[in-house]
């Protein structure tokens, strides 16, 4: 498969960059315009390339803020934060660097800035694993529609691992637990993102202490707080996280382990990257400490892959010398009994395509040690290929490997999904119905996979009643009431609200500021100018108001110079924003135009407006969203008033 690096290494991370992109931590524009910056095996280029675009990314969500653009902004920021890390990540030959500090605050505070736009509630918690320290970590809890109706939610505890930092994890943890409404405990621990950096904690093989201290904080801390089902607790890790989670799956309160594509034993893996001459004559005490030292160094001078992966382990694990670092990884196995002590279910993955961790070595031999769980208790997954799983960590397959961990951790923890829906009812409209205004509610909430209960409602008593004033002061519908108690009226914010509740807001909202303003431009317009004519022409026609011929004639000129700017907009369009997919303007529009179609604009005045008619009859059958509209009815001759008196 063609690669965009020559080496593997940078290959490999460009992959881990540019494989975020489906959850907003990368631009695939933005990452290729990097990799033109970049020369191969080079660290200055790599860190110029990836702050520059960290700054470039930082700017945008700024600009975003301005225009209160939320989606937007979010997005930036944990683009920033990534490429941020990103950045940093090859200085580690030399761990003096003061750019390594800098560049991981920076990715630190990006993601800050980022995630308290998110669809989602997160918690920045300090970790106590001594009397002295406190490790960082992020609670991240999921929107109340995204819930799934238990009383608690089950929880994931996610650790890192050699080379990640908390930041990054988000993108194999979080993005894809909270919509499928799992709680996330991240952290970075010693070893890891700013303990490492900052506070100088180096790596340790018996993870189970630290994770020991983050149970021990989940359960007495977080859990009685938010809610946290403590006898539905999963630990999860990724490559040496993978090693780290299996040692703190011993943990009786762990009650899942997911290990992706983790290491057997660390000194084997780096000793089969050895000739085996070399390696067993210094196991052997043939070769010396320091002529092992001199020809690994020697060679690193030559070899970038090998300067950085002996450069970040002595960083990491605390020692001066690549023998040192040897001697490190030979404490990070699994050989002992300690697989055979696990109670818990566990799911191993591997990576046929890894340059690290392989299955036959690892994965295989993981499985295997789990002699105490049955085959209805573990499961073994082989990725193969890029496309699915073969990299280290699945990088490049992170939706597969969050369908592959999550519906595994839905059988354990006995989670079902109702067919068609997310998760919780996201909340409820009142209205009468058939009502123009809730049409484009319904159809935002349709695109964005949101499930919302039409009350029971009667007018003119429903919205009179104390308990419906207490909510709704004023009295009008429509109004919403999310299931997280929010309370909204006025039809054009609701359909805000639920178009930027999910997964297609972008394409709802827009994803610029021209584009955002584009449709809220027409929004606007519809409301000014379309739906004030609509309803005088329409309610004595339904019963709802006595003709008034001045009224009529008034509105039909309005109508008819409102439709035209439309008519003239749409030639040559398909959608009033935009030619790919259609927006809030659209349903926004069509929604005030279901009764005009259906008792004012008639044949006449279709042929007046044929763009116009296409527009309405394409938005109104497309089909996603054609089960709010029904099927469109249009009419030959409009009624007239026959009363003569």
């Amino acid at each position: 498969m063609r690669q965009v690096f020559s080496s593997d290494l940078f290959d490999f991370e460009f992959l881990r960059l540019l494989g975020a992109a489906p959850y907003h931590g990368a631009e695939i524009g933005e990452c290729l315009e990097a990799a033109s910056w970049i020369k191969d095996g080079d660290a200055e280029s790599w860190y110029r390339a990836w702050s520059n675009m960290g700054h470039r990314a930082l700017a945008s969500a700024e600009d975003a803020q301005v225009h209160n653009d939320r989606t937007a902004a979010c997005w930036a920021y944990l683009r920033a934060a990534n490429y941020f890390r990103a950045s940093e990540f090859f200085l580690h030959c030399s761990p003096d660097d003061d750019r390594i500090l800098v560049a991981a605050k920076e990715s630190v505070d990006a993601f800050d800035k980022g995630w308290v736009l998110l669809d989602a509630t997160v918690c920045n918690v300090a970790i106590p694993i001594s009397q002295e320290q406190k490790i960082p970590g992020r609670l991240y809890l999921p929107a109340e529609h995204h819930r799934l109706g238990a009383d608690k939610l089950p929880v994931i505890i996610q650790t890192g691992g050699f080379d990640s930092t908390q930041e990054e994890l988000y993108f194999y943890g979080a993005a894809g637990a909270l919509p499928r409404g799992y709680a996330v405990l991240s952290f970075d621990g010693p070893g890891q993102g700013l303990p490492l950096r900052r506070d100088k904690l180096r790596l340790r093989h018996d993870w189970e202490c630290i994770t020991e201290k983050v149970i021990d904080y989940l359960v007495c801390e977080l859990a009685p707080e938010h809610e946290l089902d403590i006898n539905r607790v999963a630990l999860y890790g990724a490559s040496l996280g993978g090693y780290l989670a299996l040692r703190g799956a011993s943990d009786p309160r762990i009650k899942a382990c997911v290990s992706v594509d983790g290491p057997y034993d660390l000194f084997d893996v780096a000793h089969s990257r050895m000739p085996t001459w070399f390696i067993n004559g210094w196991l052997s005490g043939w070769l010396s400490d320091s002529i092992f030292n001199l020809v690994v160094n020697g060679l690193s001078i030559l070899n970038f892959q090998l300067r950085w992966e002996f450069g970040h382990s002595k960083w990491v694990f605390g020692v001066d010398s690549p023998a040192e670092v040897m001697r490190a990884m030979q404490r990070f196995s699994l050989k002992t009994d300690h697989l055979s002590k696990l109670r818990c279910p566990s799911l191993v993955t591997g990576a046929a395509n890894t340059f690290y961790f392989t299955p036959a070595q690892n994965a295989e031999k993981i499985f295997e040690g789990l002699t105490q769980l049955g085959p209805a208790e573990k499961e073994l997954w082989i990725g193969k290929g890029k496309s699915a799983g073969g990299l280290q960590a699945k990088i490049g397959s992170l939706a597969l490997l969050h369908h592959k961990v999550f519906s595994w951790l839905d059988g354990q923890f006995g989670i079902q999904r109702a067919e068609g829906r997310i998760a919780a009812m996201f909340g409820k409209i009142y209205s009468f119905m058939p009502n123009g205004r809730v049409y484009k509610v319904l159809a935002a909430a349709k695109l964005n996979g949101l499930e919302l209960e039409i009350a029971d409602y009667q007018h003119m008593v429903t919205n009179r009643t104390a308990d419906f004033l207490s909510k709704f002061p004023v009295g009008k519908v429509p109004a919403f009431e999310g299931s997280d108690g929010l309370c909204l009226t006025e039809s054009d914010a609701i359909a805000q609200y639920v178009a930027q509740s999910g997964p297609r807001a972008e394409q709802l909202l827009g994803r610029d500021a021209t584009t955002c303003a584009q449709i809220r431009q027409w929004i606007c317009f519809t409301d000014g100018e379309v739906t004030p004519p609509v309803l005088d022409l329409v309610i004595w026609r339904v019963g709802m108001g006595s003709y008034d011929e001045e009224k009529e004639v008034r509105a039909l000129a309005r109508i008819d110079k409102a439709l035209a700017v439309v008519e003239r907009h749409l030639h040559g369009r398909k959608w009033l924003v935009g030619d790919d997919l259609l927006s809030l303007a659209d349903l926004t529009l069509a929604s005030a135009l279901v009764w005009a179609f259906l008792h004012v604009i008639d044949e006449q005045m279709r042929k007046r407006s044929p763009n116009l008619t296409d527009w309405y009859l394409r938005t109104v059958a497309d089909e996603e969203v054609r089960d709010v509209f029904g099927p469109p009815t249009l009419i030959s001759v409009r009624r007239v008033n026959s009363d003569k008196s």
